[in-house]
């Protein structure tokens, strides 16, 4: 009898030390990450299988913890509302489908009344694309308040700092435009999507501008494209990743559903405008998760009409 008691005695302290245990600490685990407590820490040591869960689960919470850090930090990087200045207005909306993305807006006042904007997209996701638009947004803003006075020279210094500091690791499209009181655009191009040019009456147009992305060696300077930017104009401008998404059947979106979008679209403050983009978008995929971010921003002279 005093047998049985003790095999039960063993049975039951090596299911509650080898399962019981193990199985509250990894629910807490769960717990935690449901919380977003992404320092929360768990501790098994049963000499068994059970011990490497846990090393994967504390590693699995370390990345996230990162994540949710660098995502904190991303989101500030981001611009909180509408940029206006004399010359006009610069709105921009960004998606991501992880914690942290790569695409990146940015837009600044310049002197004279000026406003400088910029629409990137990184190479990637996750902490090392965070890092990345930090370095490129501090590099706008330094060179915006000290530097070279065209967007074009603002990219050539700004790539020449990516293959310092990135070599081929990463690389990142960019565009980079200045808006005068006047109706002046200058604008330079660095292997991003080209804009689409937006005005009542007329057809749409894209302001074509080939050229290669940041950190990538040219054959020639980047250049600076001037037009005239009529004051019922507007400029949209977006990232891959909506040209990119697909429907339930593999249909991507395309260039040609943007365009017809666009063209569709009446007239409509800034704000308006970029929801009805996300929102044909999300028509369009309907459950199919969203592969890559999606970013669109959109610079007008109505001087504040973002509403």
């Amino acid at each position: 009898m005093l047998l049985v008691f003790l095999l039960v005695g063993t049975i039951g302290w090596r299911l509650r030390e080898g399962v019981w245990r193990p199985t509250r600490a990894l629910l807490a685990g769960v717990q935690a990450m449901a919380t977003r407590a992404f320092d929360h820490r768990i501790t098994v040591a049963t000499g068994d299988e059970w011990d490497d869960l846990p090393a994967a689960f504390n590693q699995t919470l370390a990345t996230m913890e990162e994540l949710e850090v660098a995502s904190v930090i991303q989101a500030r990087l981001f611009p909180a509302g509408p940029v206006t200045t004399p010359a006009g207005t610069f709105l921009g909306r960004s998606r991501t489908t992880q914690e942290v993305g790569g695409d990146y807006f940015d837009a600044l006042p310049g002197p004279d009344g000026t406003l400088f904007f910029l629409m990137g997209d990184v190479t990637g996701h996750g902490v090392s694309a965070a890092l990345v638009v930090a370095m490129a947004k501090s590099a706008f803003g330094y060179l915006v308040r000290t530097g070279p006075p065209s967007p074009a020279a603002i990219l050539d210094r700004m790539s020449a700092l990516f293959r310092e500091q990135l070599g081929r690791t990463l690389a990142m499209t960019c565009q980079i435009g200045c808006l005068h009181p006047d109706g002046t655009l200058r604008f330079a191009n660095a292997g991003h999507l080209f804009p689409f040019l937006l005005q009542p009456g007329q057809p749409i147009r894209r302001l074509e501008q080939p050229s290669v992305p940041l950190g990538m060696r040219a054959r020639r300077p980047y250049v600076d494209l001037v037009i005239d930017l009529p004051s019922d104009a507007r400029l949209l401008f977006c990232t891959d990743g909506i040209i990119e998404a697909t429907d339930p059947a593999g249909k991507m979106f395309g260039f040609t559903g943007l365009t017809a979008l666009l063209a569709a679209l009446p007239p409509a403050p800034p704000a308006a405008t970029i929801e009805a983009v996300f929102a044909a978008l999300a028509a369009h995929t309907r459950e199919v998760p969203w592969a890559d971010d999606v970013t669109v921003a959109i610079l007008c002279r109505s001087a504040g009409e973002t509403a």
